[in-house]
């Protein structure tokens, strides 16, 4: 299984290039897609770095932005499904610091690969809402 956190993902070198361009050093990006980018980055890293040790409502909340802003963009219902069905996957990693794996792929790496499908269908910048819409603070 080729994974983004091994530099080996489906869509690597666009999500290397989108985070290089919309993700700023610290704090929030400006933009929604450099936020979406930020955000599956952070659960990402808090799942393989520290086997969600540090797993609170900001992460909850963190993973509930992701669910509603790709269901939102992403119309045919096949894909709000399965984004729906990762994230709840995300959330219970987070609770019980078990990965879960569907069919053999990473839910981390399918909900990368729908935040770089929604940055590409969506090159015009988007100001980014979600830390106040969705209460988090990092």
């Amino acid at each position: 299984m080729a994974l983004y956190a091994d530099g080996l993902g489906q869509y690597q070198s666009e999500y290397d290039a989108l985070w290089q361009s919309l993700v700023p050093q610290s704090g929030h990006a400006a933009t929604l897609q450099g936020e979406l980018v930020r955000l599956i980055g952070r659960l990402a890293s808090e799942y393989y770095r520290n086997g969600n040790m540090n797993w609170n409502d900001a992460f909850r909340n963190m993973a509930k932005c992701l669910e509603t802003e790709l269901s939102h963009h992403f119309d045919a219902l096949p894909d709000q499904q399965a984004i729906q069905v990762y994230l709840y996957q995300m959330v219970k990693n987070g609770e019980t610091g078990i990965c879960y794996y569907l069919d053999g792929e990473d839910i981390y790496d399918k909900i990368t690969d729908y935040v770089v499908t929604f940055c590409q269908q969506n090159e015009l910048a988007v100001l980014n809402h979600c830390p106040t819409t969705y209460h988090y603070a990092y």
